[in-house]
C-alpha cells in the first residue's frame, strides 16, 4: 500500500511515530507486515504544508484479498484513518 499524508497542521509531525496496520475479512484478521522486496515506511519528520509517501508491505492470500481494512495512525491520541476495500496484486 502507498500511503500519502499531507501536513496541514501548523507544526510538523513525526513520521516515526506513524502506525500502519491490514486486516482481512470480516473477522478483521491481522495480517503480517513485511519490508521487503520494496517497502518504505514513513520516517523523519514533515513540516507544516508538506507531503511524503510511505509504503506498506502486507502478506496476504490470494482467496483474502477482496476485503482488506487498512488503519492509519498518525499519533497517539489523534483518530486513525481506516479505509477498506479490494487489494490490488
Amino acid at each position: 500500500f502507498t500511503i500519502l499524508i499531507r501536513n496541514g497542521s501548523p507544526a510538523a509531525i513525526a513520521l516515526g511515530s506513524v502506525v500502519v496496520n491490514a486486516y482481512a475479512g470480516e473477522d478483521r484478521a491481522p495480517l503480517e507486515t513485511i519490508s521487503s522486496p520494496g517497502g518504505s515506511p514513513f520516517e523523519g519528520s514533515l513540516a507544516p504544508g508538506a507531503e511524503a509517501t510511505g509504503v506498506y508491505l502486507f502478506t496476504v492470500a490470494p482467496d483474502r484479498r477482496s476485503d482488506i481494512t487498512l488503519t492509519v495512525d498518525p499519533k497517539a491520541g489523534e483518530p486513525a484513518s481506516t479505509f477498506r476495500g479490494a487489494a490490488q496484486g
